[in-house]
């Protein structure tokens, strides 16, 4: 059973921003595994490995570009980004933590979906392209699900 505490923290150093800023984009912008080494991150963020499953980093990677190539209708996306970024991870103890990450989690895939639409909209001409992109969907969902069900079997709550 929790006890019940109220627990104050002193003013952190500078460093300590930094580190903050240093470990949330690391782990969620540039999606490179990290551990604060704290006990939340253990629990909520598979250790040594990155915060989405490898086969999306690419497609992650591919989606801020072509939302950056629209970013008059994308803006707001990036917007709702940098706030879940800066709230829900920089100004919290010992990032990254995939349990607060997880308002950054739909904004993630939506741009993982733009990268997918993008593709089906520069080959929408070529034939079986609905097929191939619809096996590509089954397989990134199938391995994202693999990746999350092997962090759950070493996860200790």
């Amino acid at each position: 059973m929790r006890q019940n505490l109220i627990m104050t923290y002193p003013i952190m150093p500078l460093f300590s921003y930094i580190y903050q800023i240093y470990a949330s984009v690391k782990a969620f912008i540039f999606m490179l595994p990290h551990t604060a080494g704290g006990i939340e991150s253990q629990r909520y963020l598979p250790l040594y490995y990155t915060t989405i499953s490898p086969i999306l980093i690419p497609l992650f990677f591919l989606g801020i570009f072509f939302a950056i190539k629209s970013l008059k209708d994308t803006f707001h996306w990036f917007v709702i980004f940098v706030l879940g970024l800066t709230f829900g991870q920089i100004l919290t103890v010992d990032p990254p933590n995939g349990s607060r990450g997880i308002i950054l989690l739909p904004i993630i895939y939506l741009l993982i979906g733009i990268a997918i639409f993008s593709i089906y909209k520069r080959y929408q001409k070529k034939k079986n392209l609905e097929i191939v992109l619809t096996a590509l969907s089954f397989i990134v969902a199938c391995c994202d699900l693999l990746f999350y069900m092997y962090w759950m079997t070493w996860i200790e709550l």
